[in-house]
């Protein structure tokens, strides 16, 4: 299961052909709404969408409590060195040469590096999983909400029989070093975060006792034998990680991951002549909400977010509203951001980055004495300074459902009408009936585009 990311796509692709996985598409968030408190990474951060609010608070814990602590109070003493007025000129003066040195020192190794990359590319992959195998993320979440997230979940998905001995849940980020955009290449139904500990919390949940028990009289039904894991997928080069710490995986599984992930290695993140980390989701073009029948085959080039629904399972339209009220708003909000960054980068867009000041942790200025900065920069979406790489089109949604549920939820929220009737998205329904492709007019019908 991974998420609707348009970065997804290609994995899905290679695992389908590579050893006939079934795979589903999610919001990476994987439906819940977390805050977490990480010692050693982000501090206080919540872990889903920016039009949700986080109902519980997780504790993210180091195996080594007293380096943490230590490299907490030294990232703290930094940031507040080359961020406060008094200090930040100061700290460039004194710092400058030392860093100058560390960057050179940095490039050196980098390219020596990439000589033992896959010897390095193996260590480091396996102090992640390490990393996140020593964290305790499963705690303050009740057995009836658990059941809640679980079932939702799960009947979206439409995995309520017949589980896989070992069903794997894939959340995602990017290595990207020195970069004031890192949250955009970051998964954007975590809050520009990292995927994996909700990915892992879930994990947690569906390998719980108690959890498949009670999901019997939900019709849901998990066989004893599967087990649930985690998975990281480091979109900057394409590699999964399983996330094991009991190590009870089997060896095809991680074979098969190990197979379809690049070889580009993690050194070449690191790599400061690098000028571009990586376009993130540029190029996005299309929402597909449907089984993943209605596209598996096709080469959609990794331009379309792809979400998992099963219309037979949804008598009353409730996950279906669920995903044209949440998801879909979501995917609009980045197709709009890569839209209008690429349609008038310099004023909506954020221009060049050799240009950009960060201001107070928040934000980009142009040089000295601009406005902040809206959107994306120039390297986000262009090749060159000429050379566009973004297609700024508005999202293409196609929606395998009914049309009569469908045309409900449309009438009942606002926030729809306003972004499909105003063509701020274009909206096609693909009729579950029978299987016919229509799209919306003003009024709120649906007409056929093919008969």
């Amino acid at each position: 299961v991974f998420c609707i990311d348009t970065r997804s796509d290609l994995m899905r692709n290679r695992l389908e052909a590579i050893n006939n996985y079934p795979t589903f598409g999610f919001p990476g968030f994987f439906g819940l709404p977390l805050r977490f408190h990480d010692d050693n990474d982000y501090g206080n951060y919540n872990a889903c969408p920016i039009i949700l609010e986080p109902k519980h608070d997780m504790t993210l814990t180091s195996s080594n409590k007293n380096i943490s602590k230590i490299i907490i109070e030294l990232n703290q003493i930094l940031s507040d060195l080359k961020n406060k007025q008094s200090s930040s000129f100061v700290f460039a003066e004194l710092a400058g040469a030392f860093l100058g040195l560390m960057i050179i020192l940095q490039n050196t190794l980098t390219q020596v590096f990439r000589l033992i990359k896959p010897k390095l590319d193996s260590k480091l992959q396996n102090l992640k999983s390490k990393q996140y195998a020593d964290k305790n993320i499963l705690s303050g979440i009740s057995l009836q909400d658990q059941i809640l997230y679980a079932s939702t979940s799960l009947k979206i998905l439409g995995m309520v029989k017949d589980f896989a001995p070992q069903v794997v849940f894939c959340g995602h980020g990017s290595s990207t070093r020195n970069n004031p955009f890192a949250a955009s290449l970051d998964c954007g139904a975590c809050g520009g975060h990292h995927g994996v500990y909700n990915a892992s919390v879930l994990a947690q949940i569906l390998n719980n006792p108690k959890v498949r028990e009670i999901l019997k009289t939900d019709d849901i039904y998990i066989d004893p034998q599967s087990k649930f894991f985690a998975a990281s997928h480091d979109t900057t080069i394409d590699q999964l990680t399983l996330v094991d710490p009991n190590h009870e995986a089997s060896t095809e599984l991680k074979s098969d991951l190990g197979a379809i992930s690049t070889q580009l290695g993690l050194s070449k993140s690191l790599d400061w002549s690098e000028t571009r980390p990586e376009w993130g989701l540029a190029r996005n073009a299309m929402m597909v909400i449907g089984p993943r029948r209605i596209t598996q085959g096709l080469d959609l080039d990794s331009r379309s977010f792809l979400q998992s629904y099963e219309p037979e399972l949804d008598n009353d339209g409730t996950f279906l509203e669920i995903l044209l009220t949440a998801p879909m708003l979501v995917a609009n909000m980045i197709n709009m951001q890569y839209f209008f960054s690429t349609n008038d980068n310099d004023v909506l867009g954020s221009f060049s980055k050799p240009y950009h000041n960060v201001v107070g942790g928040f934000g980009v200025t142009k040089g000295n004495s601009s406005d902040l900065q809206l959107g994306l920069p120039l390297q986000s979406v262009n090749i060159s300074e000429d050379e566009l790489y973004h297609e700024p089109l508005r999202l293409n949604v196609f929606v395998y459902a009914d049309p009569i549920l469908t045309q409900k939820i449309i009438n009942k929220h606002n926030k729809l009408q306003n972004l499909i009737f105003n063509n701020w998205l274009k909206f096609h329904l693909i009729n579950c009936n029978d299987n016919k492709i229509y799209t919306i007019d003003k009024r709120g019908y649906f007409y056929g585009i093919n008969n």
